[in-house]
């Protein structure tokens, strides 16, 4: 299982690197600000780089 999800991770990050895409994976406890920092971040850089905004949380400030 976690061979077929390493080569997954390299497809998808070469995919993401040749279209020019910065994929994160933010990780911590909960109620740690995840959200928050993602949120505020969004909001701070909208409009200066182009971005997918698919809010899901139901924990959003």
């Amino acid at each position: 299982m976690l061979a077929h999800n390493n080569a997954q991770a390299t497809t998808n990050r070469r995919t993401f690197t040749q279209v020019g895409v910065l994929m994160l994976n933010v990780v911590s406890s909960p109620g740690s600000g995840k959200t928050t920092l993602l949120v505020k971040t969004i909001d701070r850089i909208a409009g200066q780089l182009p971005m997918a905004d698919r809010r899901q949380s139901t924990n959003q400030p």
